[in-house]
């Protein structure tokens, strides 16, 4: 059994679910055309989360799975005078 991890885009595949290569490119096709579908229906999709770069999106992303975005951008506006990046969490 294969225990490695293929991204594709930004969507992370464990390869010991899949058989085949072929039942890999059926589920990055479904996977694929979700995101399409989901693209048409909001189009103008933007989130209400204040972050300036990637890292920063992910650390209000897991916050606002607690809480809602209002209390996270609250904490972060704090937050993230001090962590602009991973490097920074070791400085403190």
């Amino acid at each position: 059994m294969v225990s490695e991890t293929i991204v594709v885009g930004s969507i992370p595949t464990h390869l010991e679910y899949i058989d085949s290569f072929s039942q890999y490119c059926l589920l990055m096709s479904k996977y694929k055309a979700i995101f399409e579908y989901l693209q048409e229906l909001f189009p103008e999709a933007k989130t209400e989360l204040r972050y300036t770069n990637d890292f920063q999106f992910l650390i209000a992303v897991m916050l606002s799975a607690q809480t809602t975005d209002t209390q996270v951008n609250k904490t972060t506006d704090k937050l993230f005078l001090v962590i602009k990046e991973p490097n920074d969490i070791e400085k403190m």
